[in-house]
């Protein structure tokens, strides 16, 4: 089944993109952080954009971008201002220094930009925001700092009022990965900071809490030894959901899975899932890889085969997936295998579906294109920016193939029939489920083609590659 809609849209410029953050609204609009960049920090251009790109429920698109002068900036966090709006974070500089500021933009309902305010704290070199929250008050930020070029990163928190000025701020005195976590516990009166090894005072994965004004309390060590790329989603006053770059049946090697975990405020392990493809080294969105509105449905996203530099030829996979609240897979799909691939994040939608999005190497140029997708409740692609990608009836992974294929269909009885590149039926296999299984670990590499038959009429044939 193709997608019932395709659409495209324009960032000029041979310039490196990214986004950062979906939020949808009540009218089912999805707005994204959208940010493009020549590679050269501060150095303003024509083509430097970076704004809000705004999806309507059938895919159409309209982009709104902001222009602060002679100021270069990119935006890395969103959310809803309770007086309607939103309020976005990022970082800014000028072409004549080195150093960026921390960048507040506060929007009406249409994304027009009603003021901006830049902040710089003393000594502090570059701001990576990543979490924004909005209360009656104002704002709390939260990222991290350096102080040096290419330097250690620093966790911050920053407290504004309703008009983005600065009330408070503290910057954690060691350092880890910046790629840090803050949450609000369940009665927001304490933040919680998820890090990685080497924040001390733990060696290991730690959770350092704060209250509001950002004074320090205490330290706990985590039961995980590392935590990279960790994400978390409260699922109510007493347990969470925890996502990090796992390894496959939880040993650290080089098969990386997706990982998700439901943990209680004691950080006792209630439930555990990991999904990925057996050997092949597979990451969690890398900016939210899971989300859910029921908790009943549970989507996430990864990398199939994550390869961040460009070599030619290389393909892989994105991997999207639906999860009940113990953490049990119920399917799976796989899209792309064309290019090179990186999923960034997954946003769960009203509607019962999901909103991806993801980027695409341009092996020509050596950049990445914005990739947009959305899911309906039974995971059929609904529109997509990609025409690419569609989403089939029938559906086979991994592709290459080792040693076993996996088929998926819409029904519960039909047929896979296995031939070889000049015609020869190999193998029939009648399926009783949605989804089962055919070895190849007995085939010679090449190409194979597959053919899925209900009731003895052929519905579709795909091409599979053994490796």
């Amino acid at each position: 089944m193709q997608a019932q809609n395709t659409f495209s849209f324009t960032m000029e410029g041979p310039l490196v993109k990214r986004s950062y953050s979906a939020m949808e609204d009540d009218q089912g609009n999805v707005s994204t952080i959208i940010c493009q960049w020549t590679g050269t920090d501060y150095t303003p251009t024509e083509n430097f954009r970076a704004g809000i790109l705004t999806f309507n429920p059938i895919g159409d698109t309209s982009t709104v971008y902001y222009n602060l002068g002679d100021t270069v900036f990119s935006l890395l966090t969103m959310t809803k201002v309770i007086d309607d709006g939103y309020i976005l974070a990022g970082h800014a500089g000028f072409s004549e220094i080195t150093s960026s500021f921390l960048l507040l933009i506060r929007t009406d309902e249409q994304k027009n930009m009603l003021w901006n305010k830049k902040h710089d704290f003393e000594g502090v070199l570059n701001f990576y925001p990543n979490k924004i929250f909005a209360d009656e008050h104002g704002y709390y930020v939260f990222g991290a700092v350096d102080y040096v070029q290419s330097g250690p990163w620093f966790p911050f928190l920053a407290r504004f009022d309703r008009d983005g000025n600065l009330m408070r701020y503290f910057i954690y005195p060691d350092h880890a990965f910046y790629d840090y976590e803050f949450v609000f516990n369940p009665s927001k009166d304490k933040i919680w900071l998820f890090s990685d090894p080497t924040l001390e005072p733990f060696n290991g994965a730690s959770k350092a809490v704060f209250d509001t004004s950002f004074n320090y309390l205490y330290s706990d060590e985590l039961p995980i030894h590392t935590l990279q790329e960790m994400r978390i989603k409260w699922l109510n006053d007493t347990s969470f959901y925890l996502s990090y770059l796992g390894g496959r049946n939880e040993i650290f090697n080089n098969d990386h899975e997706l990982s998700i975990a439901l943990y209680d405020t004691l950080l006792n392990r209630i439930s555990y899932g990991e999904f990925g493809e057996l050997n092949s080294d597979d990451y969690p969105g890398r900016v939210m890889p899971f989300d859910y509105i029921n908790p009943d449905t549970i989507f996430y996203t990864g990398t199939i085969g994550l390869f961040i530099w460009p070599i030619p030829g290389y393909k892989n996979w994105i991997m999207v997936g639906q999860t009940d609240r113990s953490l049990n897979e119920r399917y799976r799909r796989y899209f792309g295998g064309d290019a090179n691939y990186s999923s960034f994040y997954i946003l769960a939608l009203k509607d019962g579906g999901c909103f991806v999005n993801a980027l695409k190497l341009k092996e020509d140029l050596l950049i990445n294109d914005l990739v947009y997708f959305k899911f309906n409740q039974y995971g059929q692609l609904v529109y997509t920016s990609d025409p690419a990608m569609i989403q089939r009836q029938f559906i086979s992974y991994p592709n290459p193939v080792e040693d076993y294929l996996t088929v998926e269909g819409p029904v519960s009885n039909y047929e896979v029939q296995l031939f070889t590149q000049d015609g020869r039926l190999l193998n029939s296999t009648h399926s009783l489920s949605g989804k089962t299984q055919l070895t190849t670990s007995h085939l010679k590499p090449g190409m194979y083609f597959i053919s899925f038959l209900i009731d003895g009429k052929k519905m579709d044939t795909q091409k599979i590659i053994k490796l």
